[in-house]
Protein backbone atom coordinates (compact mmCIF):
# COMPACT_ATOMS: atom_id res chain seq x y z
CA UNK A 1 0.00 0.00 0.00
CA UNK A 2 1.66 3.45 -1.10
CA UNK A 3 1.75 6.23 1.30
CA UNK A 4 -1.44 8.17 -1.09
CA UNK A 5 -3.49 5.33 -0.08
CA UNK A 6 -2.37 5.06 3.50
CA UNK A 7 -3.54 8.72 3.89
CA UNK A 8 -7.21 8.31 2.32
CA UNK A 9 -7.96 4.90 4.31
CA UNK A 10 -6.65 6.78 7.81
CA UNK A 11 -8.28 9.28 10.22
CA UNK A 12 -4.68 10.09 10.77
CA UNK A 13 -3.01 12.43 8.14
CA UNK A 14 0.71 12.94 9.82
CA UNK A 15 2.15 15.98 7.21
CA UNK A 16 5.61 15.06 6.70
CA UNK A 17 6.01 16.16 3.04
CA UNK A 18 4.48 18.82 0.71
CA UNK A 19 4.15 21.02 4.09
CA UNK A 20 5.58 24.01 3.73
CA UNK A 21 5.41 26.34 6.90
CA UNK A 22 6.06 30.37 6.88
CA UNK A 23 5.81 32.42 9.56
CA UNK A 24 3.24 34.80 9.21
CA UNK A 25 4.34 37.47 11.87
CA UNK A 26 5.33 36.36 15.37
CA UNK A 27 2.35 34.53 16.66
CA UNK A 28 0.60 33.10 13.93
CA UNK A 29 2.29 30.18 11.29
CA UNK A 30 0.82 29.63 7.73
CA UNK A 31 1.19 25.92 6.39
CA UNK A 32 0.86 24.16 3.19
CA UNK A 33 -1.35 21.28 2.37
CA UNK A 34 -0.78 19.59 -1.37
CA UNK A 35 -0.19 20.99 -4.51
CA UNK A 36 -3.62 21.83 -5.87
CA UNK A 37 -7.39 21.65 -4.98
CA UNK A 38 -7.34 17.79 -6.61
CA UNK A 39 -4.89 16.61 -4.56
CA UNK A 40 -6.25 18.25 -1.45
CA UNK A 41 -9.49 16.26 -2.18
CA UNK A 42 -8.05 13.08 -2.53
CA UNK A 43 -6.49 13.50 0.98
CA UNK A 44 -9.13 15.19 2.53
CA UNK A 45 -12.68 13.09 1.42
CA UNK A 46 -15.61 14.49 1.84
CA UNK A 47 -17.46 14.31 5.40
CA UNK A 48 -14.24 12.78 7.09
CA UNK A 49 -12.09 14.04 10.15
CA UNK A 50 -8.51 13.92 9.55
CA UNK A 51 -5.97 14.66 12.01
CA UNK A 52 -3.29 17.04 10.81
CA UNK A 53 -0.04 17.72 12.42
CA UNK A 54 1.46 20.80 12.03
CA UNK A 55 4.89 21.40 14.10
CA UNK A 56 3.84 20.33 17.51
CA UNK A 57 0.18 20.62 16.95
CA UNK A 58 -2.49 18.87 16.33
CA UNK A 59 -5.86 19.82 14.92
CA UNK A 60 -8.24 18.06 13.21
CA UNK A 61 -9.47 18.86 9.34
CA UNK A 62 -13.28 18.06 7.76
CA UNK A 63 -14.30 18.89 3.59
CA UNK A 64 -17.55 19.49 3.30
CA UNK A 65 -18.41 19.63 -0.57
CA UNK A 66 -15.75 22.34 -1.00
CA UNK A 67 -15.73 24.23 2.43
CA UNK A 68 -12.65 22.83 4.56
CA UNK A 69 -12.77 23.35 8.18
CA UNK A 70 -10.03 23.57 10.34
CA UNK A 71 -10.45 22.79 14.55
CA UNK A 72 -8.95 21.79 17.36
CA UNK A 73 -8.71 18.21 17.97
CA UNK A 74 -9.95 18.00 21.32
CA UNK A 75 -13.19 19.11 22.97
CA UNK A 76 -12.59 22.45 25.01
CA UNK A 77 -14.86 19.99 27.86
CA UNK A 78 -12.63 17.09 28.60
CA UNK A 79 -10.24 16.92 26.13
CA UNK A 80 -11.72 13.43 24.00
CA UNK A 81 -10.03 13.67 20.64
CA UNK A 82 -12.71 14.94 17.91
CA UNK A 83 -11.11 13.24 15.65
CA UNK A 84 -13.67 10.13 16.03
CA UNK A 85 -16.26 12.65 16.58
CA UNK A 86 -19.43 11.90 14.58
CA UNK A 87 -21.05 14.29 11.58
CA UNK A 88 -24.52 15.20 11.35
CA UNK A 89 -26.08 18.03 8.97
CA UNK A 90 -23.20 20.87 10.13
CA UNK A 91 -22.37 19.22 13.18
CA UNK A 92 -19.43 17.86 15.02
CA UNK A 93 -20.28 15.49 18.13
CA UNK A 94 -18.03 14.66 20.51
CA UNK A 95 -18.11 11.09 21.24
CA UNK A 96 -17.49 11.58 24.46
CA UNK A 97 -20.54 13.57 26.51
CA UNK A 98 -22.30 14.13 22.71
CA UNK A 99 -21.32 18.19 22.46
CA UNK A 100 -22.08 19.36 19.27
CA UNK A 101 -20.48 22.30 17.38
CA UNK A 102 -21.08 24.15 14.19
CA UNK A 103 -19.15 23.61 11.39
CA UNK A 104 -19.50 26.90 10.14
CA UNK A 105 -19.27 28.92 13.52
CA UNK A 106 -17.10 26.20 15.69
CA UNK A 107 -19.47 27.27 18.73
CA UNK A 108 -21.13 24.94 21.10
CA UNK A 109 -24.50 24.69 20.57
CA UNK A 110 -25.62 22.18 23.35
CA UNK A 111 -24.10 21.81 26.90
CA UNK A 112 -22.01 23.71 29.05
CA UNK A 113 -18.88 23.62 26.92
CA UNK A 114 -16.68 26.59 25.67
CA UNK A 115 -16.46 26.92 21.75
CA UNK A 116 -14.15 24.80 19.78
CA UNK A 117 -10.59 26.46 18.66
CA UNK A 118 -10.80 27.45 15.11
CA UNK A 119 -7.93 27.28 12.25
CA UNK A 120 -8.29 29.40 8.81
CA UNK A 121 -8.30 27.33 6.13
CA UNK A 122 -8.05 28.77 2.33
CA UNK A 123 -8.05 25.90 -0.38
CA UNK A 124 -6.43 28.03 -3.79
CA UNK A 125 -5.53 26.23 -6.72
CA UNK A 126 -2.04 25.78 -5.03
CA UNK A 127 -2.89 23.44 -2.34
CA UNK A 128 -5.05 24.22 1.12
CA UNK A 129 -3.44 26.87 3.32
CA UNK A 130 -3.74 26.66 7.09
CA UNK A 131 -3.15 28.96 9.59
CA UNK A 132 -2.20 28.24 13.35
CA UNK A 133 -0.82 30.30 16.25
Amino acid sequence: MNLQSKIRNSSILLIFDGLKGSKKNTTMKDFQLGNSTSEVFEMLPDSRIKKVKLGAREIGIIRIGEKIYGFNAFCPHRGASLIQASIHLDEIICPLHHYRFELQTVRSKAGDCSDLETFPCQLTEKGLKITVP
